[in-house]
């Protein structure tokens, strides 16, 4: 198994305990776009005079074009996710394939 395969995290956590978050996260991700809609999201805000201490990517001073962001981040890691999950299906269905006519080949004697 490579070491990218076990660094990652489907070798590190439970894979239920990291798909219970995305419920969550689609209704954060909905609850974003719908406020990016509303008057009241050109709200201007100033920044901490320190700057962020957190954020490095910062999208600017109006809350509508930060919550933009976010929809658009959440887009991108979703399609990723996607993207992603389609190829541990696509490698587990050869798996099942080749284990499956195996198992053919090895009940015919």
């Amino acid at each position: 198994m490579s070491g990218e395969s076990k660094a990652s995290l489907s070798f590190q956590y439970r894979w239920e305990n990291i798909l219970t978050s995305v419920p969550v996260a689609l209704n954060a991700l909905g609850a974003c776009a719908v406020a990016t809609g509303s008057q009241k999201a050109n709200t201007t805000f100033a920044p901490p005079k320190e700057g962020f201490k957190h954020l490095s990517d910062f999208a600017g001073v109006k809350l509508h074009t930060n919550l933009s962001k976010c929809v658009d981040l959440g887009r991108f890691a979703s399609m990723e996710t996607e993207k992603q999950m389609s190829k541990i299906n696509m490698f587990s269905e050869t798996v099942y394939g080749r284990l499956s006519a195996n198992t053919i080949v090895d009940s015919s004697f």
